[in-house]
């Protein structure tokens, strides 16, 4: 920069703003479509997870529309496997957000690879929770199409154990149009059968 300020990447400049009521505290991670944030509610203290969609995507009708869909959809599912959503808005920088629980625990993906495979209790447990997460959605009409052990998070709540399937971003309601061609394939190559 020419007045020697130093430059500040875009995962960063959110950090201690405020996005509606909430104050976002520090990232969490970063995937293709977003990057994860705590937030807190200043006066509840009650944490969230703050999903911000990239700014180049922001710019995309087709991306944002999927985005708003992931709000109406696990909204409209309302299932006690699958994360909720809060709210939803627009930063200052004109880029979309999603307000939704904060969950303590890490993905399928990360249990996986850090414990190797797993007894067949809690693989008994984690296919229940997700089976009954994803019978939920179909019967509200929604396919999740992204189905994957990084979109699995497991953890405890209050001493027990809990499942919860994320990322509705490319689910499709099967009931209306959807937002991407007939012709494209949508999801994982790996975890799409």
């Amino acid at each position: 920069p020419q007045d020697s300020e130093p430059t500040v990447h875009y995962t960063e400049v959110l950090v201690g703003l405020n996005l509606g009521p909430y104050i976002v505290r520090s990232m969490v991670s970063e995937g293709g479509m977003g990057v994860v944030y705590v937030g807190e509610h200043p006066t509840l203290g009650r944490r969230v997870a703050m999903k911000v969609l990239r700014p180049e995507l922001s710019l995309r009708d087709d991306i944002v529309e999927r985005f708003v869909q992931e709000a109406r959809a696990v909204n409209t599912i309302g299932h006690a496997n699958i994360v909720n959503i809060y709210d939803f808005g627009k930063t200052p920088f004109g880029t979309f957000y999603i307000v939704m629980e904060y969950l303590e625990g890490r993905t399928l993906r990360a249990l996986l690879d850090s414990a190797g495979p797993q007894p067949l209790e809690r693989v008994r447990f984690v296919a229940d929770g997700v089976g009954t997460a994803l019978s939920a959605a179909h019967n509200k009409g929604f396919i999740h199409r992204d189905v994957k052990p990084e979109n699995i998070m497991v953890g405890q709540r209050s001493g027990s154990d809990y499942v919860k399937l994320l990322d509705f971003g490319i689910a499709k309601l099967l009931t209306t149009g959807n937002t991407t061609a007939t012709s494209s394939a949508m999801g994982t190559p790996q975890y799409m059968s």
